[in-house]
């Protein structure tokens, strides 16, 4: 899954904790945070320290793979863009129906 912005990390994070049958706060203490700093994560917070975010990364088993994009954004633009991964959702609909 391509990850456009913090609040996409997020969810992908939320999933993978959900995959793994952890809670927030089994999370929080895998890493050693408190429980607040999970559900500010999740949420999209930008604000999160990105050590912290590679930790929680790494305790739920995954790897962040930094590309080239193929149009970097101006410099200045506070907006984050959001472009939807079709072929994720995609997935997700065929895994909820088997």
């Amino acid at each position: 899954m391509l990850v456009h912005n913090a609040r996409e990390l997020g969810l992908r994070m939320r999933d993978q904790r959900l995959e793994l049958g952890l809670s927030q706060a089994a999370l929080a203490k895998r890493i050693g945070v408190a429980r607040a700093w999970v559900i500010r994560v999740e949420r999209g917070n930008a604000g999160a320290e990105i050590g912290l975010v590679l930790k929680a990364l790494a305790a739920l088993g995954l790897d962040l793979d930094v590309r080239t994009a193929a149009a970097p954004m101006a410099l200045g633009d506070d907006r984050e863009a959001w472009v939807p991964d079709l072929a994720e959702i995609l997935d997700r609909a065929r895994g909820s129906r088997q």
